[in-house]
């Protein structure tokens, strides 16, 4: 009997799973006409790659004829395949993203890849307080080897972590203008422990030469639209703080090289309505060139943090306002505006080709 039962539990339990492997190769499926384009097909099977394996594909190919075969029902994987065959086009796959193009040209590529130099692109992303930062005068311009110019004063407050001789190290020297050097490592400690600034992230990217490099510093957030045949799919947005950087070597008639470099920087946040999202953007765009091991900054992105809160005599602060009018008396509204300044210091660096570097082991 009790075999029975337990016969029983796991045919019931193979069923559901069966069912709910079913129901999902069921949602990550796609129909497709004949007259379909590549694009447009590669587009509509992009929204369930993402969906499913946060893939987004790449259509690198020269071609954009129609299908001119139906595809019905078909899982996305699948449909995909048969797309690559039907118009001789090759799937490479990657961290993040899918890859189509033509046969014969990944093959190509991937050796001329092998090839190029890289260049490590380093980055550190900070926030500081806007009044403490102009108290303290930091002249980011002039940032070398880590170390900034400040021509005001810092406050220990209670930056009892850092010590004296920490301190020294980094910001015991003086220009010939007068102003004093400080390690940014330094300069950041100090105002973390006094909440004044804070190191969101310190990311590293290796670019090939002019290829694009993506950093993001946050989260993506989708919503939900509904297309013309009535399927629910999910739109993904990007906000954060997003760094896009082509870095592309050049070099003088002498041969000295340097790295040309096209940022973009953007911070954005995402505001949850009851209609629609509210998207909140600040950019900036440059293009600079620097030497090998050179840092350069990119700042003037801001923003506000708003608080609000109550102050008084506890519980009677907090009582309604028909008992006689007690919490105007013993209470106060708090309304306090922060403004922050982000502020991204990119470091560049030329490394060797792939292959110079196997042949250095």
């Amino acid at each position: 009997m009790i075999g029975y039962k337990k016969l029983m539990i796991l045919i019931f339990l193979f069923t559901l799973t069966w069912q709910l492997v079913c129901r999902e190769e069921q949602d990550n499926t796609i129909s497709l006409s004949k007259t379909t384009t590549i694009n447009d097909a590669l587009l509509a099977i992009e929204r369930i790659s993402i969906k499913a394996e946060k893939k987004k594909i790449y259509n690198l190919s020269s071609s954009n004829s129609v299908l001119g075969v139906p595809i019905k029902n078909t899982y996305w994987k699948d449909a995909l395949e048969i797309i690559c065959r039907i118009h001789n086009l090759s799937i490479e796959e990657r961290a993040g993203t899918i890859l189509i193009s033509d046969s014969g040209a990944m093959e190509d590529k991937s050796e001329e890849t092998m090839q190029k130099r890289q260049v490590k692109i380093s980055a550190s992303v900070l926030e500081i307080k806007k009044t403490v930062a102009d108290n303290i005068g930091i002249n980011w311009a002039s940032i070398i080897d880590g170390a900034v110019d400040f021509s005001g004063s810092i406050a220990f407050g209670g930056a009892t972590a850092i010590g004296s001789d920490l301190f020294q190290a980094g910001a015991g020297s003086t220009t010939e203008s007068g102003n004093q050097r400080i390690s940014v490592d330094v300069l950041m400690a100090i105002l973390e422990e006094n909440q004044d600034g804070e190191v969101l992230a310190k990311p590293s990217i290796y670019v090939d030469s002019g290829e694009k490099g993506f950093i993001q510093v946050g989260k993506d957030f989708s919503i939900k639209t509904v297309d013309d045949a009535g399927n629910t799919t999910d739109q993904f947005f990007s906000t954060g703080v997003i760094l896009d950087v082509v870095p592309t070597i050049i070099a003088d008639e002498d041969g000295n090289e340097a790295i040309n470099m096209r940022i973009v920087v953007e911070r954005s946040s995402a505001i949850p309505g009851e209609v629609s999202t509210e998207i909140t953007k600040s950019r900036a765009t440059s293009s600079i060139t620097m030497y090998d091991g050179e840092e350069t900054t990119i700042g003037g992105l801001y923003d506000k943090d708003e608080t609000r809160s109550r102050g008084g005599v506890p519980i009677l602060k907090d009582l309604p306002w028909w008992v006689f009018g007690l919490r105007y008396v013993f209470g106060y509204e708090l309304h306090n505006v922060t403004e922050k300044e982000l502020v991204i210091i990119i470091k560049a660096e030329l490394i060797d080709s792939v292959l110079i570097r196997k042949s250095k082991k």
